[in-house]
């Protein structure tokens, strides 16, 4: 008798699409911070810190917002299909 691994557990479009664009969201913002004060801010004390920071988040937030955009395509083509038909009600008497 085999033994079948487990199913693992998929998230739905939906889930995809609210947490890594909540997430892209937060990363825009340290993203510009972190610019911000790595190239804009000469009085501010850890310059290289930001800097190095930017572009470990830049990757990361490219990721984030490749992955919500594509299962934002996936929520608006489930919802451009038509629904599935109804069986026949039987009629009343």
């Amino acid at each position: 008798m085999e033994k079948k691994p487990p199913e693992r557990y998929r998230a739905s479009a939906r889930d995809v699409f609210r947490d890594y664009g909540g997430g892209a969201i937060f990363l825009l913002f340290i993203e510009i911070w972190c610019i911000r004060d790595g190239w804009f801010n000469p009085d501010y004390e850890h310059i290289p810190f930001n800097r190095i920071m930017s572009y470990i988040f830049a990757p990361v937030l490219v990721f984030c917002i490749i992955m919500a955009i594509s299962a934002g395509l996936t929520l608006r083509k489930e919802k451009q299909q038509a629904p599935p038909p109804q069986p026949p009600k039987p009629p009343s008497m």
